[in-house]
């Protein structure tokens, strides 16, 4: 349930060439849209951000009441690295399973942002508008938070699979054992049969003999 958001991340990642990156960082003037999707990046990176303030974003050209953003002193910087697509694809590799709840809490404010008009803002419609870049990352950071949203629904599944699992080895184990032991028994058991018959066979042979040899005798 959890890949195909894991997919959507990595597909996203890699819509983003470095030639859109260094584009949006060559804008002059970062328009709302970098600065809302940069600051959902740094809530995942679980990096550095301005301590939270009212100030009305203008997307879609409309004013949207919301937090400041953190791209002058923190944002901006992680934009210009030049890691920064690999950090997103390494992030989407190995850190996914780091995200938290408390990430989630914080990310959800920004997903769901709603203009005045109704119109969702964090989408890669809007994003696009801005920079194909930014759909990229739109794209991704949505996907990192669904990712984490169906991973508490499926690792418990897993967990409990695999508690059953290994108890279905242990008694396939168990019953491997138990069947070695009732091949052993019913081994001897032929064996004891067959002595037991030869045995009888030769008190029968004796008997008939001695029984000949009285015969002989009267």
């Amino acid at each position: 349930m959890a890949l195909p958001f894991l997919k959507r991340a990595e597909e996203a990642v890699n819509s983003i060439k470095p030639a859109d990156i260094n584009e949006l960082r060559g804008m002059r003037n970062a328009v709302p849209t970098t600065r809302l999707i940069l600051d959902t990046i740094h809530v995942l990176f679980q990096k550095p951000m301005d301590p939270v303030k009212p100030k009305p974003m203008n997307i879609l050209k409309q004013d949207i009441p919301f937090v400041a953003d953190s791209f002058d002193n923190y944002t901006k910087f992680t934009l210009s690295g030049n890691t920064f697509l690999k950090e997103l694809m390494e992030f989407s590799n190995n850190d996914k399973d780091n995200i938290n709840e408390e990430t989630i809490e914080l990310l959800e404010p920004y997903l769901t942002l709603v203009a005045p008009d109704g119109r969702e803002v964090f989408n890669k419609e809007v994003a696009q508008k801005a920079s194909s870049a930014l759909g990229g990352m739109c794209v991704w950071a949505a996907a990192m938070s669904d990712y984490h949203k169906q991973s508490k629904i499926v690792k418990p599944k897993l967990r409990l699979l695999e508690i059953k699992m290994a108890q279905l080895k242990e008694a396939e184990t168990n019953l491997a054992s138990a069947e070695n032991e009732l091949a052993e028994v019913t081994a001897l058991k032929e064996r004891l049969r067959k002595k037991f018959d030869a045995q009888m066979a030769e008190k029968n042979a004796l008997q008939e003999k001695a029984a000949k040899t009285r015969k002989k005798m009267d």
